[in-house]
Parts: C-alpha cells; structure tokens; sequence
C-alpha cells in the first residue's frame, strides 16, 4: 500500500516504524534474545520487513523522517546481528 498513499500516510508510516524499531531496541538490550519469542515471526523477516518499507519509503518521500528511519534500521540490524 505504501507505494499508493499519500504524502501524509507515509509521514505516519516513517514515524511509526522509528517509533517500532527503538522499541525493539530497547527492549532486546533489556530481554536479549527473549525479545522474539513475543513474536509471530523470526527476528530476520521482522527486520527484513522494516528494510523493505524504508526502500519504498526512500523511493517515494524526500524527508528527514525517512533518513532517522534508516538510522534506527541499521542500529537495529547491527544489534539484532543480521
């Protein structure tokens, strides 16, 4: 849906996803690998998911949203080691 909504959905969809990713952060550096028992998905498709709304993000919205989404993407990726 990402590559059809408007300018102001993937505004929302950036935030939320930094919002998801520092969560996740910040819970693993607490619970560690626990962290992906709560979850239906392994930790690699979960990140692999997120990798993907950044690149249609990055294709669609000139921001500063999206440039803190890929932040907070690769510290997640180097954290969570994939």
């Amino acid at each position: 849906r990402l590559r059809v909504v408007s300018q102001e959905a993937m505004f929302v969809c950036a935030a939320d996803k930094i919002h998801n990713l520092s969560s996740m952060i910040e819970a693993y550096k607490e619970r560690g690998d626990n962290l992906w028992d709560k979850f239906n998905a392994p930790k690699n498709k979960k990140i692999w998911f997120y990798g993907e709304v950044l690149r249609i993000l990055k294709d669609r919205l000139d921001n500063d949203i999206v440039e803190e989404l890929e932040k907070v993407y690769l510290e997640s990726k180097n954290l969570f080691k994939i």
